[in-house]
């Protein structure tokens, strides 16, 4: 250890394997009052944890699961923003825990995502688009793809990836107030989703 980085990389490492997981075990006790039950291992933010079945059933753990929630929330905002094998090296330099880049996979791809909600009518939105590069074998050509997005009252925003019609009916479901303003670029494809608010889904 010769600087202050390797400082705290060491010591964090040595917490997550020697410290914070008694306490943690420690409060999942206190807060579950058992730990009786076949024992399983999960990875977690304090390091490796071994919770009880009961303990994991009273704390919301799904079976199967070999991530905590936190852990798992810390990959899937990651991953949102770069591919699976970056998001294990970032969440590896963030957190001091490794997971590879497949389980990251499976993590995003078994996940339901809940769409954000719109507590009052819509009175104003805002539709976009943008390219998202799809990662190719090395040596071949980069595809790009369409997404689509939409901001509302200037406050909740969503966007989908190819879904232009599952975008237009989720807006319908939502409450929309008898006069509404809406905003785009004026390319065709803003328009035709934007002409689409407002109608029967389809």
């Amino acid at each position: 250890m010769q600087d202050l980085e390797t400082i705290e990389k060491t010591v964090r490492d040595k917490i997550q394997s020697h410290v914070s997981p008694l306490i943690g075990s420690f409060f999942i006790k206190k807060v579950t009052g058992t730990d009786k039950g076949r024992k399983r291992k999960l990875k977690s933010c304090l390091g490796k944890l071994t919770l009880a079945d009961k303990q994991c059933q009273r704390l919301g753990v799904k079976p199967h699961n070999q991530l905590s929630p936190l852990l798992e929330k810390c990959w899937l905002r990651i991953s949102a923003n770069v591919s699976y094998e970056n998001t294990a090296k970032d969440v590896k330099y963030l957190t001091g825990i490794y997971v590879s880049a497949k389980t990251q996979q499976r993590l995003v791809h078994r996940t339901e995502f809940n769409m954000a909600k719109v507590s009052k009518p819509i009175k104003e939105l805002c539709v976009d688009g943008g390219k998202v590069r799809l990662r190719t074998p090395l040596g071949e050509a980069c595809q790009w793809r369409d997404y689509k997005g939409i901001c509302i009252n200037k406050k909740v925003t969503v966007a989908f990836f190819q879904e232009n019609q599952n975008l237009i009916n989720w807006v319908n479901r939502q409450s929309l107030a008898t006069t509404f303003t809406c905003l785009g670029d004026g390319h065709d494809g803003i328009w035709n989703i934007i002409m689409s608010i407002g109608k029967k889904e389809r």
